[in-house]
Order: C-alpha cells, then sequence, then structure tokens
C-alpha cells in the first residue's frame, strides 16, 4: 500500500483506515501501541489536510471583474482588498446571496471614501 496516494481510497479511507488498525495482529504491545499512534496520526493529518481543503474552496460569492465592474475600478490591489473584505464575511457570517454581496461591497467602498463617478459612486448604484 506503500505509494497509494489517499485521494484514491476516495470514500472508502475511513474503512481503509479500519481495516489497517484491525491488521495490527502482533502481541508485542509496545509495537501495537506504535502502530496505533501511527495510525492516530495518519487520521489526523487527513482531518487537517480535509479542513485545509474545505477552507481553500470557501470563495465569495463575487468575483473580481463583477467587482471591478460594481466600483468602476481597474484591476488592481483594491481588488483584492475587496475580495478579501467578501470573503471574511463570507467566513464569519457564512454563505450569502448575491445581492447581500453588492450591498456589502457597496458599504465597504463607501467606508474606503471609494465615493464618486471614478469608482462608480453612488449615482452609479
Amino acid at each position: 500500500m506503500a505509494g497509494l496516494p489517499l485521494a484514491d481510497a476516495g470514500p472508502l479511507l475511513d474503512r481503509l483506515n479500519f481495516l489497517v488498525r484491525s491488521d495490527c495482529t502482533t502481541r508485542n504491545v509496545f509495537k501495537a501501541r506504535q502502530l496505533a499512534g501511527f495510525s492516530d496520526e495518519l487520521e489526523e493529518r487527513i482531518a487537517r489536510l480535509e479542513a485545509e481543503e474545505e477552507l481553500a474552496s470557501i470563495r465569495p460569492p463575487l468575483d473580481g471583474r463583477q467587482v471591478m465592474a460594481l466600483l468602476g475600478i481597474p484591476p488592481g490591489p483594491l481588488v483584492g482588498k475587496a475580495l478579501a473584505h467578501l470573503l471574511e464575511l463570507r467566513l464569519d457570517n457564512g454563505p450569502m446571496s448575491e445581492e447581500e454581496a453588492v450591498r456589502a461591497l457597496r458599504d465597504w467602498a463607501r467606508d474606503q471614501g471609494l465615493s464618486g463617478p471614478e469608482v462608480g459612486g453612488p449615482e452609479a448604484w
């Protein structure tokens, strides 16, 4: 089983780990504890990786093009700051609709002093 990518186990990964634990037939208490520790460590690493992947897959409900269009700004660091703000809101408050994201973006833009026609200010909203 060495070299088998964990992703290849797919939904059977938990059962595979159970099987590995059950396969330890040694009567050597030290070796059995060591093998159980290895299995515990592997399961913890898998859980940590799954959590990181889930977190990495979360996106704000608007993309950079939408942010630029709504605020009337060109590509640049300000777009990244706006997206970071929307992502933070998403992580703190859970899923939001596109309409809620637009309102939040506009509120953020006003707080940043980004009002007026050059940034798609209130008359454009």
